[in-house]
């Protein structure tokens, strides 16, 4: 049952025809981040975080419904609550595995800790594990987890509020790393340590700030998973390692060190997408410490006193899209540049292998592209120029599209900002990638 968005403005170009579903207002209804289908695997339940939360950052006391949008009658179905969500990744909340239709799984907190919780959406039973998780196996049984206490300091808006333990405000905190956590016992143990990482191939930048691990993402058969490694530099910015691990957390493999990595996913089993820059002159300037700061640091601030567009920021650190072998020792082969030429969120369909979808950032006017490419013909389908409010454009309460695909491959879901609330749009792009 589709729920007509707001009258569109001048310039924005939306898909009427294609909308399935919009959350309606004057809640904020949104899920989170790119690398999980809020639509079940029947096709019929969306899951959705609701709030009236209004803050740049939720605080100690918000809270923000978990619950799914009835395809069939359009009703949303409160499931539970959670205190233990952001705005770029919600709750982590996700439909587990290996059906993908009937147990859901969220991050909360209880009695001074982070959880997870995991419900069962048609008896309502549900039961708590004394781990908050991050990326779930897709065979549910386990999941890789991070410290979100430790991960409010370096990355507050990936965090969250509540807790906030002075002791894990270190550059490196002794202990933290990549947990494994058992969905059925809870029993968690650590997989990668932090600093093992920090001494893994040492640079000077290592010294000058906090270090931490994220965005870790399991292959589509759950066979090796992603993840990186960042670390503040004196100079303001974040240098980043992406890394491939087996499941015992061995068999390290850095496909790029270049300092720059930002998203990435899967192509199949073998092969990662990732918005990065391949090493270079500036890439082993940033790898030297405070004496590359000093040098670069000034030239920065005068960087971003000029407001460079996406063509100059991409000039200067040589970013793209990258494809990274993985295997030791690959070499960056450079993805599609002439036809995605910004950052994005990317994810391969995971039936119709050749397409995939991205969007953008706010361009100057407010909006924001969501794109559909297909790797055999090289064809880039602009499918939606969506407006966004300046108010879900500001960090660190911005609201990107962060797009997904169902499981069926049929279906692209985004977040979005609309002038009283922030919204969900689900896309039926069948004819488009069956065709």
């Amino acid at each position: 049952m589709p729920v007509s968005p707001t009258p569109s403005r001048q310039g924005e170009v939306f898909p009427q025809d294609r909308l399935v579903f919009a959350t309606p207002g004057p809640e904020d209804s949104f899920f989170g981040y790119y690398d999980k289908s809020p639509l079940d695997s029947t096709g019929v339940r969306l899951l959705c975080l609701r709030t009236d939360c209004a803050a740049p950052l939720p605080g100690e006391n918000d809270a923000a419904e978990v619950g799914f949008w009835s395809l069939q009658d359009g009703a949303f179905h409160v499931l539970a609550r959670t205190r233990a969500f952001n705005w770029q990744q919600g709750a982590m909340l996700q439909w587990l595995g290996p059906d993908f239709s009937r147990r859901i799984i969220f991050n909360d907190r209880r009695d001074g800790r982070f959880v997870s919780v995991i419900l069962d959406v048609d008896s309502g039973e549900s039961r708590d594990l004394p781990f908050p998780i991050y990326a779930v196996h897709p065979d549910g049984t386990w999941a890789l987890c991070v410290d979100f206490e430790r991960l409010y300091f370096p990355r507050r808006n990936y965090a969250y509020a509540g807790i906030a333990r002075a002791e894990k405000d270190a550059a490196v905190v002794e202990g933290d790393g990549i947990f494994s956590l058992d969905l059925a016992t809870g029993a968690h143990r650590l997989l990668i340590a932090t600093a093992e990482l920090r001494n893994r191939v040492p640079l000077g930048s290592m010294d000058d700030g906090d270090h931490y691990l994220e965005h870790m993402m399991f292959s589509p058969s759950g066979r090796r998973f992603m993840f990186l490694h960042r670390w503040h530099l004196a100079d303001g910015g974040i240098y980043t390692r992406l890394y491939t691990a087996d499941l015992d957390g061995g068999d390290l493999r850095c496909l790029l060190d270049s300092g720059k990595a930002t998203h990435a996913c899967w192509r199949g089993e073998d092969e990662i997408l990732c918005w990065g820059a391949p090493p270079s002159a500036l890439g082993r300037l940033r790898r030297s410490g405070r004496l590359g700061a000093m040098i670069l640091k000034p030239l920065l601030g005068l960087y971003r006193m000029c407001r460079p567009g996406p063509a100059l920021s991409r000039r200067v650190s040589g970013a793209s899209y990258l494809l990274l072998r993985d295997v030791p020792g690959g070499e960056p082969a450079r993805f599609a540049p002439s036809q995605l030429d910004v950052d994005g969120h990317p994810g391969w369909n995971p039936v119709f292998s050749q397409w995939l979808v991205t969007d953008t950032y706010e361009d100057k006017q407010g909006f924001r592209q969501l794109i559909l490419f297909n790797e055999k013909n090289r064809q880039r389908i602009d499918l939606a120029r969506l407006f966004s409010p300046e108010v879900f454009n500001t960090p660190p309460g911005n609201c990107d599209l962060h797009p997904r695909w169902d499981f069926s491959g049929r279906y692209v879901c985004v977040d979005s900002g609309r002038e009283d609330a922030r919204c969900m749009y689900l896309f039926d792009v069948s004819n488009i990638v069956t065709g």
